[in-house]
């Protein structure tokens, strides 16, 4: 799939051209894109067992501690979508069916969630869906997720003074004091 992507892609149907994309966190994926401006947004993801424990590790803990919100269920969201969009009730059944796909798509996603079993081996969690069943859900709520907390700490500003340093100095400056 990524030697795809990592390639200008024309539609003929639309004349269109979509321009590559590109690795933004592995240098070695990054090379074996040949297109000089394509865009770095494509997370590059290695799932060793060490990988896998960490994300549902992850994930798990973020479900518990509120930090993920997903959507209520598709049955709910009937009335959520009425409440939310003027004129809901005249569009169109496919546009409404439109509007209803997320909460659909959530739906599914907290069945596979509930549906999945897990075991320990050398101290590592596998993920395991049942028999005919999927993970598909489980994997891409997982990985965004763990995409997001790298950004996360990317992101997070470099605090480059200590607080006590600071009061210190503040409170010797009050009273006139050289450090």
């Amino acid at each position: 799939m990524y030697d795809f992507i990592c390639k200008d892609q024309f539609d003929a149907k639309t004349g269109k051209v979509y321009k590559a994309l590109t690795c933004c966190n592995d240098d070695e994926m990054a090379q074996r894109c040949k297109v000089k401006d394509a865009n770095k947004v494509v997370w590059s993801v290695k799932a060793t067992a060490a990988f896998n424990n960490e994300i549902c590790v992850l994930l798990r803990n973020a479900i518990q501690n509120g930090k993920i919100h997903l959507l209520v269920d598709e049955q709910e969201a009937e009335e959520v979508l009425k409440d939310s969009y003027k004129g809901y009730a005249k569009l169109t059944p496919t546009d409404q069916a439109r509007l209803k796909m997320a909460y659909a798509q959530t739906t599914m996603t907290m069945f596979e969630l509930i549906k999945l079993e897990h075991e320990v081996r050398n101290g590592q969690i596998k993920v395991k869906e049942l028999r005919n069943m999927r993970k598909d859900r489980y994997s891409s709520l997982a990985y965004n997720y763990w995409c997001v907390n790298q950004l996360e700490l990317q992101l997070k500003p470099v605090n480059t003074t200590n607080w006590i340093n600071d009061l210190i100095i503040k409170r010797a400056a009050y009273h006139g004091k050289k450090i």
